[in-house]
């Protein structure tokens, strides 16, 4: 239905229209239908106008008799005048006039179409601004986005409610608005939104509401028990006064809306019902309890009302709906009655002693509990549910004072019970030699006071708790039997021995390198760079030595054997000389300069090598003393790398004497500035003596040339004329020069290149001869004396040569010696002037001193050579490498191969000394077993003196003595035997601990016998250890425990005297381990005791469980099975309460 079209249509404010009438369907006869005096056309827009019939009809006046106005058939109006409603919008609008002419009644009709109203186009939001297709009611609408035509101002807006069953439309009075809360009565029909203009036009959106659909489960509603909500309101107990309410009624209806209070009526009647035997006898309507609470009237008892019931109306009038709810109220037993039942059963009524009477069925009963803690869980069972009842049930419960005494009763008592236990723990560490008996008896005068302020009703529960009522007077008598027959010096306990030595051995790192293989006492527990121990410093760890020692000292004497005293005695020992290398680094910082420093780590460093390997682990500031992260270690090494680089190029004689005297000079002082240690690095430092010595020798020669340069330089400046002067200084100028010449021919060839490089002469003895010859030449010729070639110049040449071939070693003794004795035939042969002359004839007395020497030294060598010993030939090559090297070239090369040769045969069957000097150098750093047995054995083979002469042969000695004492130890080791006492065991880790840091490391890198001492130390009291935590774990809180133990035994079957017999046969196996361990050992079992307690319990419950058998076995409803119940109950409570926690393992599901 376009309704916007028909409002639009009727907006027109004056019309007419001519509605014909048709008469007796014979006649037609024309009316006037106006409004406001105007005509209505056949389709116009009369939305909300008056229209009239206009009977004056071609001037003739009939008489009319009825005006009927339809809208598609349906009658709407009478009259002469009609208002057209909305609801005629795009329908059609029919007048009926009746009439008579004459006598004659006609009638006469016309039709017109009510034109639709425009269309707004409105969409709809809900209150949250979000687009709605429907609307609901108890919530509001807003139109958004309308519109109307173009040039038109909206004048204000219109809402109407359409059924769309009758085609009624009704105003909302007062909706002017574009928002509107959606009234309840437009529930299942539609909301028309009406735009009104300035120019007189209609536009409008239609939006459905949604219908309220409400049926019998969609109405809620709770009760009120005293203003408290009750679920369960028909199973409480009521008693007069009690108020019930019904409340937070609500009423969906349907698409998540809910009605308020005022869409719905509620109307409540409340009956009475009574009861016989609990079966319902009849209902009863309460007069006036017509309201949403109801009172239990205060006559309920009397009238014997069990119960009530309200029958609660609720109907909503806009849909019909209308329903009735019956509630039931109350229906239950009176509690207050039950209550007093229970409370009066905590008491014997003829003993008037508190009883284990346990009857209330919603109580659930801990079967493990003692007899007492049972009794007082129920006893707070009970104040709960007293808790529970309202104000008006309270005081229906006559005997709560009993329970509140019951209450106090268990409060008092439980402070005994507290002590009580106390005592018995501590009874039981005296009885173990834990406690002194005088802290015994002072712990039970404070359960003698806490049990003298009981009364003889809370002594009631001490039967329950499983304590004999003259407890106190038994323990009295047997403190004071135990004051002497218990020696009071054996209070000390086992345990604080335990974890002292735990606390001991704790200060030590148990390193693991692997799975199986745990090495021992590596290291002290103390901070060092990415690690996290308990020490930050040698103080504090000295600290906590002095700490341990002093508590150690308090334990008595009698078990001072059992405290690893030797480990402490150690660790002091090992912190004071740790202390001292610390000190020494301290030093390095304080050094003013990188000389000193270097020295300094150097002296640190030889301090530390003296370190034990636990010494060793106490330096914490270890790096100081490395050289490879210390400037003024890597100076010192540059300053000793520089020098014997220096010296190393000292024996090329490179130099002049001058030059070689200035590195001598520096060489020297930085050879001072170096520490003793770092000296000893400049392993070739003995070549600056020699050098010194050849310079030395060298600079003599060259001084004495350089004196005789200088005479026959003085000669060339004397006066011409003075002919005898200037011979005169040739003269000495050449007796200079073969002086020179002389201590030249003698030097060694080294040192003859000295010189040579001294006074720039490539080779002085080739030099000289011309220098001679030039100065007797000049002689000669101021002496007008002519020179020849005469036999003594020829002489003096085969001696040059003859020299030259001795020095380059081109010749042999023999040949040598032929070549010397013809020398000195032709010499004698000579006259007087010419021997004068042979100035170098000197020459053969040192070849001749030469040629003896090596002779002497070739006829050893050929001696030994037929003896053919290693010790000859040794000897005979050992004089021939002291001879000069012009000696040695004189020697016979054939000779002396021939000895080469015997020496490499004979040293082919022999240990390599250089192989040897490689083990000892690696016995020099770090090094194993192995290491040390493989250079004994290659060793063994030289004799002392070619040992002494290897290098690092006293690391080899050192390693030796290391050796021994480690071998020493393993023998201690292997006498042990498989099963060694705790006492040795002891001694051999005391002794482990005593190694030195070599001794360590030879030991460590043995087979089998690390892991032997890290598992004797792991295991060194681990078996009594053990014993005792698998016994202490048999009782948690003085309660029987077999989880943990009982599994380790044969499986447990059968009842429950099998099990008595299987826990005794537990025990025994105990009892077969704790034999085995020594006397030592036995002492570090203190929890044996329990054993000894475990077999009499096991004793003890034996007779309860069979009355507990034959209880079972029983017929439940006999008199013979209550007799067996209470004798079984009075056997059970006599059990201490350890006892009845045994007998609970063994019946598990025994039902007391």
């Amino acid at each position: 239905m376009d309704y916007k079209k028909i409002l639009a249509a009727t907006a027109v404010t004056s019309a007419a229209i001519v509605v014909p009438v048709v008469a007796q369907a014979e006649e037609t006869t024309e009316i006037e239908v106006t409004t406001n005096g105007e005509l209505i056309s056949e389709t116009n827009s009369v939305f909300g106008k008056t229209i009239k019939a206009n009977t004056k009809i071609d001037d003739v006046d009939y008489k009319y008799t009825a005006y009927e106005w339809y809208i598609e058939g349906v009658k709407v109006s009478t009259g002469t005048e009609y208002k057209v409603p909305i609801s005629a919008v795009d329908k059609t609008v029919k007048l009926i006039v009746t009439y008579v002419d004459g006598e004659i009644t006609k009638k006469m009709s016309d039709t017109v179409t009510i034109d639709s109203l425009g269309k707004a186009e409105a969409k709809f939001n809900d209150e949250d601004g979000k687009p709605v297709e429907t609307a609901t009611i108890n919530s509001s609408i807003t139109a958004k986005g309308y519109k109307v035509d173009t040039g038109e101002v909206v004048t204000g807006f219109q809402w109407y409610i359409v059924d769309t069953n009758t085609y009624n439309f009704e105003l909302l009075s007062g909706e002017t608005d574009v928002e509107l809360d959606v009234p309840f009565k437009a529930q299942g029909k539609q909301l028309l939104f009406v735009v009104s203009t300035k120019q007189g036009n209609y536009y409008t959106s239609v939006i459905d509401v949604e219908e309220i659909v409400v049926e019998e489960n969609d109405t809620k509603f709770e009760l009120a028990l005293n203003g408290t909500t009750t679920s369960n309101i028909d199973e409480v107990e009521l008693v007069a006064g009690d108020v019930v309410s019904v409340k937070n009624i609500t009423v969906d209806g349907g698409n998540n809306v809910k009605l308020t209070a005022s869409q719905f009526d509620v109307k409540y009647q409340w009956y009475a019902i009574t009861k016989e035997d609990n079966k319902v006898n009849s209902t009863i309507l309460v007069k006036d309890a017509t309201n949403a609470s109801f009172t239990v009237p205060a006559d309920s008892a009397k009238k014997e009302y069990g119960q009530f019931m309200v029958e609660i109306y609720i109907s909503v009038p806009q849909i019909e709906f209308d329903f009735m709810y019956p509630v039931f109220v109350g229906n239950k037993l009176a509690v207050s009655e039950i209550l007093e039942t229970y409370i009066t059963n905590l008491v014997d009524s003829s003993s008037k002693a508190y009883q284990l009477d346990i009857k209330a069925p919603d109580y659930t009963d801990d079967m493990t509990l003692t007899g007492f803690m049972r009794f007082k869980s129920y006893v707070s069972f009970l104040n709960s549910e007293y808790e529970k009842l309202s104000p008006n049930r309270k005081q229906l419960i006559s005997n709560y004072a009993l329970l509140q005494e019951a209450n106090q009763d268990v409060q008092a008592f439980t402070k005994f019970y507290d002590e009580y236990k106390k005592f018995v723990d501590l009874k039981m560490n005296f009885e173990n030699k834990t406690v002194k008996h005088a802290d015994l008896t002072k712990k039970f005068a404070t359960l003698k006071t806490a049990y003298n302020k009981l009364t003889a009703k809370q002594r009631s529960l001490m039967p329950l708790a499983g304590i004999e009522t003259n407890y106190v007077d038994i323990m009295q008598e047997w403190l004071n039997k135990s004051a002497t027959s218990y020696d009071s010096k054996d209070y000390i306990t086992y345990k604080i021995i335990d974890d002292l030595n735990k606390e001991i051995v704790g200060l030590l790192i148990l390193n693991t390198t692997s799975e199986d293989n745990t090495t021992y006492g590596n290291a002290y527990l103390i901070a060092r760079e990415y690690d996290m121990f308990p020490f930050e410093s040698i103080v504090e760890f000295q600290s906590k030595v002095k700490t341990l020692t002093e508590e150690a000292a308090k334990v008595d004497k009698t078990f001072q054997p059992l405290i690893y005293t030797s480990v402490l005695k150690t660790a002091q020992t090992n912190a004071k000389k740790a202390q001292a290398v610390v000190d020494k680094i301290n030093l390095i910082e304080n050094a003013k300069d990188s000389k000193k420093k270097a020295s300094a780590i150097i002296a640190a460093n030889k301090l530390y090598d003296k370190l034990t390997a636990l010494q060793k682990s106490l330096i914490l500031n270890i790096k100081a003393l490395t050289p490879e992260e210390t400037d003024a270690q890597d100076e010192a090494s540059e300053v000793v790398e520089e020098l014997r680089d220096l010296i190393s190029g000292l024996k090329d004689y490179t130099e002049s004497t001058e030059d070689l005297t200035l590195t001598i000079e520096e060489i020297t002082t930085q050879y001072k500035l170096l520490s003793p240690a770092d000296k000893k690095q400049v392993t070739n430092y003995s070549t600056v003596a020699q050098v010194k010595k050849d310079v030395k020798a060298a600079d003599k020669v060259v001084k004495a040339f350089a004196a005789a340069e200088k005479l026959e330089d003085d000669a060339n400046t004397i006066d011409s004329d003075n002919v005898k002067g200037i011979i005169s200084k040739l003269k000495s100028a050449k007796t200079k020069y073969q002086a020179a010449y002389k201590a030249y021919i003698k030097l060694t060839p080294t040192v003859r290149i000295l010189v040579d490089s001294s006074i720039s002469e490539k080779d002085l003895i080739e030099s000289f001869d011309i220098i001679i010859k030039g100065i007797d030449t000049e002689i000669d010729k101021l002496s007008e004396v002519t020179v020849t070639d005469s036999k003594a110049s020829t002489l003096i040449d085969e001696i040059t040569k003859f020299e030259a071939e001795v020095t380059k070693g081109s010749t042999d003794t023999t040949v040598a010696l032929t070549t010397l004795n013809s020398l000195k035939t032709q010499y004698k042969a000579l006259s007087s002037v010419d021997k004068k002359k042979v100035y170098n004839y000197s020459t053969l007395s040192t070849i001749n001193a030469n040629i003896s020497k090596a002779k002497t030294a070739e006829t050893k060598l050929q001696a030994a050579l037929k003896d053919g010993s290693e010790s000859k030939l040794t000897t005979a090559l050992t004089a021939f490498k002291k001879l000069t090297e012009i000696q040695q070239g004189l020697v016979s090369k054939s000779i002396l191969d021939d000895v080469n040769t015997a020496l490499e045969d004979i040293q082919d069957g022999k240990t390599d000394k250089s192989d040897l000097e490689f083990m000892f150098e690696t016995l020099a750093g770090e090094y194993g077993y192995e290491d040390v047995k493989s250079a004994q054995k290659e060793a063994n083979r030289l004799s002392a003196k070619e040992l002494k002469a290897i290098k690092n042969y006293n690391a080899y000695q050192n390693a030796l003595k290391e050796l021994k004492a480690v071998e020493s130890f393993i023998a201690k080791i292997d006498k042990l035997g498989d099963t060694p006492t705790y006492s040795k065991k002891q001694t051999i880790i005391t002794n482990y601990n005593k190694l030195t840091a070599k001794q360590a490391m030879i030991f460590e890198s043995m087979d089998g016998y690390p892991q032997i001492i890290s598992e004797m130390i792991k295991k060194l009291t681990t078996s009594s250890k053990n014993l005792n935590e698998f016994i202490g774990s048999l009782l948690v809180s003085g309660q029987y425990d077999l989880k943990a133990s009982f599994n380790e035994v044969p499986e447990v079957k059968g009842e429950a005297l099998s099990f008595v017999t299987s826990f005794d046969e537990f025990l025994a196996a105990i009892d077969s381990e704790y034999k085995k361990l020594d006397s030592k050992e036995k002492k570090l079992v203190p929890h044996y005791s329990i054993v000894t307690q475990a077999k009499k319990d096991s004793k003890a419950i034996k007779s309860v469980i069979e009355l507990a058998v034959k209880y079972n076995a029983s017929s439940v409803d006999s008199k013979g099975s209550d007799e067996l119940k209470v004798q079984w109950e009075r056997a059970f409570n006599k059990l201490s309460a350890q006892q009845q926690s045994l007998f609970n393992l063994a019946m598990p599901g025994f039902k007391k």
